[in-house]
């Protein structure tokens, strides 16, 4: 690749870093772009879009660390090599090493991502704009429901025998409620809840230290009484 150029000299090493930049950065910005269209929030969801900013963040660091790494790596090395076991592969291991931290982003990005879509990790509360929507939906699913119980009972109230059919079924549950209520247990039950939701309308009037001494008195008669 350094054959080609064309203004690179020996007595400046910069020019040959200069030569190389381009094919240097391009997998860097391919990578860059790749990741760009992964976490688009209109092809993969709000899922993978709220991962843009840390991918693109350790992109550039591996970009940086790249040129950086290569920037200062001493050409001079393999002169005194004598040889195979003592040339340093700088180029090939710098190549290789390029690539591992692109995967280990990327597969990093890909966890992350399923781990957010499936509610396992990162769960993200909704939006107000998703709640409102949600929302929205939920009352016109129950407009259409009234709507329709609404057309069911007027179609009930235009027919005789279904009409019919409707009061004698009230006029049962209205029996059945008023037996219900007169059985011993169910008065007993009810004057017992009335007397709690009283003593309680009580206690929120007091002040707040008339309550309290009133419930630690109620805890240290009842820890006495215990055998």
């Amino acid at each position: 690749m350094l054959a080609g150029c064309v203004f690179c000299a020996a007595h400046d090493p910069t020019s040959y870093l200069t030569y190389a930049l381009p094919a240097l950065a391009a997998p860097h910005v391919l990578h860059m772009a790749v990741l760009g269209l992964v976490t688009s929030a209109g092809l993969f969801g709000a899922e993978s879009a709220r991962w843009r900013t840390p991918a693109t963040a350790a992109a550039v660091a591996l970009a940086v660390a790249d040129l950086w790494f290569t920037a200062a790596y001493d050409h001079r090395a393999n002169t005194q090599a004598v040889g195979t076991r003592d040339i340093n592969f700088f180029f090939w291991r710098m190549r290789l090493l390029r690539g591992v931290g692109m995967v280990a982003i990327d597969g990093l990005l890909g966890l992350a991502t399923w781990l957010a879509a499936t509610n396992r990790l990162f769960r993200a509360p909704p939006s107000v704009d998703s709640r409102l929507d949600d929302a929205a939906k939920a009352l016109e699913v129950l407009n259409f429901r009234l709507l329709a119980a609404g057309n069911v009972r007027n179609a009930v109230v235009r027919d005789r025998e279904l009409a019919g059919k409707t009061a004698r079924y009230w006029a049962q549950q209205i029996a059945a409620d008023a037996g219900m209520h007169e059985e011993r247990e169910v008065v007993d039950g009810m004057r017992e809840a009335l007397t709690r939701i009283d003593r309680g309308i009580g206690l929120q009037q007091q002040p707040v230290g008339e309550r309290a001494q009133i419930q630690a008195d109620a805890v240290i008669t009842l820890v006495q009484q215990l055998p």
